[in-house]
């Protein structure tokens, strides 16, 4: 017999033997503990006296039979004689100490008998940065608001809109960290918020702002005005729109701007509101007549009329009598004009 052969098999004939007298009869169960607690893991061994018990974190070693690998007042190592066991002790625990250890007879540089176990240190639930704070769809498309965070146990992650507003229940579905909107309106549009909970601490929150671009709905705030000639009037349109339209005034087909005559202004509100408010300084004759509201942005347009029609009363209500001296007044004969008006406009309109 070739003696090469011989000698490999009485080298794994010996190995076979020495693996099977090396035997791990009981690990400690896998363990959740909070923060600054303790913990101890037990590992039970049958092995050669000359076989090494180490512990391992990952990949790191920790302990060589009795001694630790380096120092760390939180580590510790006991050994039972008795039982054959070999304790490993981590007090005031942090996230960092999650892990897999491991239970491991090194019998020589090769061979090696072990079990894992693993440790996890709760983490109050936090929201990550990946998270994005801020989506832009036209109405009509769909959405998928995502919402992603970390934390042990898993955090459970839900959603509502922002300032307690109901969620809508058409096209909406919830699947955990998504939130989809099949076919979003303008009014789903606003921040929502995302948050998550793991019975850790306190559950945590982010805003999630959701703009909805649709075309221009416009609206007159009073369709018709009644002034009497030589007075002020001023006249209201208002757009919902994302983005802001642009807002114009035409009368008789023409486009009005600032001058001596008129005086367009526009106030806008965060919630894609704007008001355009054209004011005629002194009344005319000829301003008399159908005014044209239009607003356009790039996803539409929309248009209404607006009439200012003469009267015999001054309107009061929207404007002031222009006194030859330049100054404006309010006397006892301009309540009485103001009641008139209101009486006015209940018979009238």
């Amino acid at each position: 017999m070739d003696y090469k052969i011989l000698i490999l098999c009485v080298t794994l004939c010996a190995n076979l033997c020495t693996a099977e007298e090396a035997t791990i009869s009981y690990i400690s169960p896998p363990q959740t503990k909070n923060p600054d607690e303790s913990v101890t893991f037990n590992c039970t061994v049958s092995k050669p006296k000359d076989a090494i018990v180490v512990w391992m974190k990952d990949t790191k070693t920790l302990t060589l039979d009795t001694l630790l690998a380096f120092r760390d007042p939180r580590l510790s190592i006991v050994y039972d004689e008795a039982a054959s066991t070999y304790s490993l002790r981590i007090q005031n625990l942090t996230t960092q100490d999650t892990g897999k250890y491991r239970c491991q007879i090194n019998l020589d540089l090769s061979t090696t008998v072990g079990k894992e176990i693993d440790l996890q240190v709760t983490r109050p639930p936090v929201i990550l940065d990946s998270t994005e704070t801020n989506f832009r769809v036209k109405e009509g498309e769909a959405v998928t608001l995502s919402c992603s965070a970390d934390g042990f146990p898993r955090p459970e992650i839900t959603w509502r809109r922002n300032n307690e507003e109901l969620m809508p229940t058409r096209g909406f579905n919830y699947k955990g960290a998504n939130l989809t909107i099949l076919q979003v309106k303008k009014e789903d549009r606003g921040h929502y918020v995302c948050e998550a909970s793991n019975g850790i601490g306190n559950k945590v929150s982010k805003l999630v702002l959701l703009e909805v671009s649709f075309g221009p709905v416009l609206s007159a705030k009073r369709p018709k005005i009644g002034q009497k000639e030589g007075y002020e009037a001023k006249m209201t349109c208002i757009s919902t729109s994302y983005p802001p339209a642009s807002i114009s005034f035409l009368h008789k087909g023409k486009e009005l701007n600032n001058n001596e005559h008129y005086q367009i202004e526009y106030l806008s509100s965060v919630n894609e509101i704007t008001e355009a408010i054209l004011t005629l300084k002194e009344v005319k004759k000829h301003h008399y007549g159908e005014y044209e509201c239009k607003a356009k942005n790039a996803l539409g347009d929309a248009k209404t009329t607006l009439e200012l029609f003469e009267q015999e009363l001054p309107n009061e209500i929207f404007s002031s009598l222009r006194q030859s001296s330049g100054h404006r007044f309010i006397g006892f004969h301009h309540i009485y004009a103001a009641i008139c008006t209101i009486i006015y406009f209940r018979i009238f309109n």
